[in-house]
């Protein structure tokens, strides 16, 4: 998948280069689709599902999304 980036550690994103999206795992085990900007995101059961919605909410645009490699919170 291109527009689907891994960097080594998701801590702090430069504002001019963040993806849209940020896809990982709850400290529960479910996976989180979250919007960069707070606005969207949703609870998936697996990461596959997680990048088809953010596939779909970005245009596959490349850089859209980073995935987590520590857990992941979303906010309500």
């Amino acid at each position: 998948m291109p527009y689907v980036t891994e960097p080594p550690q998701l801590i702090r994103v430069d504002a001019a280069s963040r993806p849209e999206f940020i896809v990982g795992q709850s400290p529960e085990g479910w996976w989180l689709a979250v919007e960069t900007h707070g606005r969207g995101g949703g609870i998936f059961r697996d990461r596959d599902s997680a990048i088809a919605y953010v596939a779909e909410e970005t245009g596959s645009m490349p850089g859209s999304v980073a995935i987590a490699t520590a857990p992941v919170a979303l906010k309500m």
